[in-house]
């Protein structure tokens, strides 16, 4: 089990001696990354096929730290087959692809709508 309890990462501050991001890790390759602004967000870092990829799980309390727990442990294992964290996700149900977006952005601009197909608020 790791080391971080959700009272440790509700309470986890930056020490304020760097001005870069802090690392507290769970045990592993699970790590919660505290800004000095105190912005918190999930990361694992995790070796595959000799290359070291760190990858951003999300941030917190967006996701808890099971979540977290449950997404570290999959990338895991996907990295013990030898499949890179970027190429284990891939599309979500119901998104469109980078080609379906890009064609409704670009038809969009083209009827003279600068928002995207959303309906402007009117003030």
């Amino acid at each position: 089990m790791g080391n971080l309890t959700a009272a440790k990462v509700r309470k986890a501050k930056h020490s304020g001696r760097t001005r870069f991001h802090e690392r507290i890790s769970d045990g592993g390759t699970l790590f919660l990354q505290v800004t000095p602004t105190g912005a918190k967000c999930w990361v694992q870092v995790v070796q595959v096929r000799g290359g070291r990829h760190t990858v951003g799980l999300g941030g917190y309390p967006l996701t808890s730290l099971q979540e977290a727990r449950e997404a570290a442990f999959e990338n895991r294992r996907a990295a013990r087959r030898g499949i890179p964290p970027a190429k284990r996700g891939g599309r979500k149900p119901g998104a469109p692809t980078f080609e379906e977006a890009a064609a409704e952005v670009r038809a969009t601009q083209a009827n003279g709508s600068a928002t995207c197909g959303t309906p402007r608020r009117s003030h």
